[in-house]
């Protein structure tokens, strides 16, 4: 299951589960600022399906754009007409790039063990995702060519949701250090001068590089990298992503919890930089 149950508080619940049950576990904006690719999952009694769609910012246009059953953690390409994506086949989950006017897939790893959390570099050249080829999650980069394989961190930590900065040179990404306890990351694209930010989870580059998105007991913070003050944007929220222009931020906020905990509905919405002007972008 995927680490956003684990990481994350529900904090509504009501009596009866609605008829459609649904989670969105994570939100990426197009690079012209007008949809955003959101990783749904469908959940009937014991069964998970996975699938990205696709949304006009609005929350006109919205579509299922993946087969399934297993797709999820999207990155738009900098020029907007393709995305990558974690996908399990065959018992194997990797990174695949989908290019959207052709629907044609084309698979960037090719693993026995898992590839997840994609990430488009601003220049177009590389990715950053996790793996588990050396046992516990590490994080990795590759041209999007599919060649130069390189692994950035290796330490004991388990690391998820790597985030390029604006300028290509830094990597954002949060570890688990241990059960309860985890903290954001930034290290240079070369492995040097890593350095601990603050405890948080799914980091978000600010626009300018300047700021961190991140999310903490069910809020949305950012954080200043020059000093380190905090701000907290939007409570009861998780996995948050400024817009290209950065005047706005898309993000994910629990809506329903059956009584033990389990399952989950969740909905995206879009709120301005400064957390007003809040309205839903998925169906409700």
């Amino acid at each position: 299951m995927s680490s956003v149950f684990i990481f994350a508080t529900i904090v509504q619940t009501v009596a009866a589960q609605p008829k459609d049950t649904i989670f969105y576990q994570d939100v990426s904006w197009s690079p012209d600022g007008t949809k955003l690719l959101l990783s749904r999952m469908d959940i009937s009694g014991e069964s998970y399906l996975h699938y990205i769609y696709s949304v006009n910012v609005d929350g006109s246009d919205y579509q299922k754009i993946t087969d399934g059953p297993d797709d999820v953690w999207t990155s738009w390409s900098p020029d907007g007409l393709k995305f990558v994506f974690a996908s399990k086949k065959n018992n194997n989950t990797d990174i695949c790039l989908r290019y959207l006017e052709s629907d044609s897939v084309v698979r960037l790893t090719s693993d026995s063990t898992r590839d997840s959390h994609p990430d488009w570099s601003r220049d177009g050249s590389r990715i950053a995702f996790v793996s588990r080829k050396n046992g516990n999650s590490q994080i990795y980069l590759k041209d999007i060519s599919g060649s130069n394989l390189s692994m950035l961190t290796g330490d004991s930590v388990s690391k998820e949701n790597p985030r390029w900065s604006p300028d290509g040179k830094r990597i954002a990404y949060y570890g688990r250090v241990e059960a309860g306890q985890d903290s954001i990351y930034i290290i240079d694209v070369d492995g040097k001068n890593k350095f601990s930010l603050c405890q948080g989870v799914w980091p978000s580059w600010s626009i300018d590089g300047s700021k961190i998105l991140f999310t903490l007991d069910d809020s949305i913070y950012e954080i200043r990298l020059k000093d380190g003050v905090r701000t907290k944007l939007i409570n009861d929220a998780f996995y948050a992503r400024w817009s290209p222009d950065g005047k706005k931020l898309a993000f994910i906020r629990r809506t329903w919890r059956a009584e033990k905990g389990w399952p989950v509905i969740s909905a995206v919405f879009i709120v301005n930089a400064d957390g007003t002007g809040e309205r839903h972008s998925t169906p409700e």
